[in-house]
């Protein structure tokens, strides 16, 4: 928080929260402060009680959806079977930290980043497999839930509109960089002459956006199972297809083909080369290049059985995938800029999906 005076934002926000939620205030620290400001609130009962939510700048970006929205999502998931942290108070008053805010419930639970390991003691196949199965069984879930409880509080985009939208940003955020993804464009063109028409029969789910093991909270006790899906700030009614391909690009497997990074290493220093290769090796998350890991074809089993839906066109939904994370990398990358950050290393990460998501056009991998 910015300062720990009771007329300041700190104050400002302790008085408010004790206010709304009849409960004293004893600690407030600081989380996150990427795409939104995550704030911890712990009470005087509850060390670790609630969490604050509010948007920074770069949720402004085309594919994000207001505060106000992904709190009534999360009001009404509490009813469904859908593991997510329950919605406690909105806040429309902009003078108690600059803008509106969210406050959830706390949740235990870890997430998976990029690259991370599984703890220790949960290194083996069976907690694997175990993993990739929650994982699926829950998006699965999510993707059951009766849409009728959002109609009212969600857009419903259809993957055509999903690219026309993705390739329109592409275009805004890439005038902002100076940035020329050659192979990021030809992959737009391959998409948009490949995306699924609308129809009346296309199927409709209530989609998280950026399902992926880094916002999914697990606990371990008994082996991975997930506390709660967290950041629905991308929150739709889409073909959820469009998600299970997005969910399916992070998994790699130990036979996919290697991609040759020559191209990338002569217009990229080394040290970020270095990380990219390290990536390559061993995929996004490693556990799932490792034996009794489930491959992308028994997840999509799995999901199939639980949802009743056929997936098919692998090809189109998995680069789609693809192009949306080189695609809100190019904003992230555009409002670094625009900050005076060191943005080293942007362009080389987005040439590198962009190059995967062209392997997976060109059916250079299947699920």
């Amino acid at each position: 928080m910015s300062d720990d005076g009771g007329d300041g934002e700190t104050g400002r926000l302790q008085s408010y929260l004790e206010s709304s939620l009849g409960c004293h205030v004893v600690e407030t620290a600081v989380l996150e402060d990427g795409l939104n400001r995550v704030i911890r609130i712990g009470t005087s009962d509850t060390p670790r009680a609630y969490v604050v939510r509010q948007p920074n700048k770069s949720r402004n970006d085309e594919g994000f959806v207001d505060i106000a929205t992904e709190h009534a999502v999360m009001e009404r998931l509490e009813p469904t079977a859908v593991p997510a942290p329950r919605a406690v108070h909105f806040c429309a008053d902009e003078s108690i930290l600059g803008s509106r805010f969210s406050v959830i419930e706390y949740v235990d639970g870890e997430s998976l980043h990029w690259g991370e390991s599984l703890p220790r003691g949960y290194r083996d196949e069976s907690s694997r497999e175990r993993l990739g199965t929650v994982l699926v069984e829950t998006l699965a879930e999510l993707h059951t839930v009766d849409t009728e409880r959002f109609a009212d509080v969600c857009e419903r985009v259809y993957p055509r509109t999903q690219v026309e939208r993705n390739v329109a940003q592409l275009e805004a955020t890439t005038n902002r960089t100076g940035h020329d993804p050659e192979t990021l464009r030809r992959v737009a063109d391959w998409l948009q002459d490949n995306a699924p028409e609308p129809s009346v029969t296309s199927a409709t789910a209530l989609t998280h956006g950026d399902y992926k093991p880094d916002n999914v909270f697990f606990t371990w006790a008994d082996g991975p199972s997930v506390s709660a899906v967290v950041d629905w700030e991308t929150v739709k009614l889409r073909d959820p297809r469009t998600e299970l391909g997005y969910f399916l690009f992070y998994w790699r497997e130990a036979n996919d083909p290697s991609l040759a990074l020559d191209e990338l290493a002569a217009r990229h220093p080394e040290s970020v080369m270095a990380e990219l290769r390290e990536r390559e090796r061993n995929g996004f998350w490693p556990f799932t290049k490792r034996q009794g890991s489930p491959t992308r074809r028994e997840l999509v089993e799995r999901w199939e059985r639980s949802t009743g839906l056929t997936y098919g066109n692998d090809r189109f939904y998995r680069t789609f995938g693809a192009f949306m994370l080189a695609t809100v990398w190019e904003g992230l990358y555009a409002d670094a800029l625009e900050r005076g950050e060191d943005a080293a290393g942007w362009e080389a990460h987005i040439e590198y999906v962009a190059e995967l998501a062209a392997a997976i056009a060109d059916g250079e991998t299947s699920s």
